[in-house]
């Protein structure tokens, strides 16, 4: 009897796969977007010097 399951996963994503790429593309963006303020707002929490550089580490 079946269950409405496939054999394995692989059978799902032959059949399913298309629908998923445009989820992963758009997760990919939301990352990277992400990451990118991530790194913007680690960049303004630098201590500056008087002239407006990074203080050296």
């Amino acid at each position: 009897m079946r269950h409405g399951r496939h054999t394995t996963f692989a059978t799902t994503i032959n059949l399913y796969g298309h629908l998923f790429k445009d989820s992963a593309d758009q997760a990919v963006s939301a990352l990277a977007r992400a990451l990118g303020q991530a790194q913007t707002d680690q960049l303004r929490a630098v201590p500056r010097g008087d002239d407006d550089l990074p203080l050296a580490a």
